[in-house]
């Protein structure tokens, strides 16, 4: 199971695409089955981050 956060600024299409080439990888390289791998997406606003103590504001 994988949890994976990625920003809100991206489009719907990058984030596809992230998903499934990260499922994709995770099955070759640790050698999964098809039903093995199971990726749980969110998606996180601007300003909902902290870095190095500032605000992450994605513009």
């Amino acid at each position: 199971m994988v949890i994976l956060f990625l920003p809100s600024i991206w489009d719907k299409t990058n984030i596809e695409r992230i998903q499934l080439s990260l499922d994709k990888l995770l099955k070759k390289h640790l050698k999964l089955g098809v039903s093995d791998v199971f990726i749980i997406t969110n998606i996180v606003q601007s300003g909902n981050v902290t870095e190095n103590g500032n605000i992450v504001k994605w513009e």
